[in-house]
């Protein structure tokens, strides 16, 4: 008997065309705020759609003149500047861009001196007794 691999799924409805327009006019809105506009949706399931469309956020000017004008901030600095951006997603633009984080110049730190303690005297030591 063989086995069949459809009896055990669930139907689920395709995608509508006026599902995917909202998909495609809010590409800046995060997962979770499209699924009121998408009734019977869930989480997971637009998150793939949106990867497999390459529905993805796209770069606003005023978010790239912040990219360009902090160049000496972190990007750790720069997301509460840029809500809705990862750090490491920031990260990625900027090398994309050529505008990497340019780091403050290093200050010049005290000499270390190791405090070496000096060894007892011969005559102190446990095999010289």
């Amino acid at each position: 008997m063989k086995y069949d691999s459809t009896a055990n799924r669930t139907w689920r409805p395709g995608w509508t065309e006026a599902e995917l327009n909202v998909l495609r006019n809010n590409r800046t809105l995060s997962v979770k705020k499209l699924l009121p506009l998408l009734p019977g949706r869930t989480e997971k399931a637009v998150h793939h759609k949106r990867l497999k469309a390459k529905l993805r956020k796209c770069w606003l000017y005023n978010e790239l003149e912040v990219l360009r004008t902090n160049t000496d901030k972190s990007s750790a600095e720069l997301v509460p500047l840029l809500p809705g951006r990862a750090r490491k997603v920031i990260t990625m633009k900027r090398k994309e861009l050529g505008w990497p984080y340019q780091s403050p110049p290093k200050t010049p730190k005290g000499k270390y001196t190791k405090h070496i303690q000096p060894k007892p005297p011969v005559s102190d030591r446990f095999w010289a007794r």
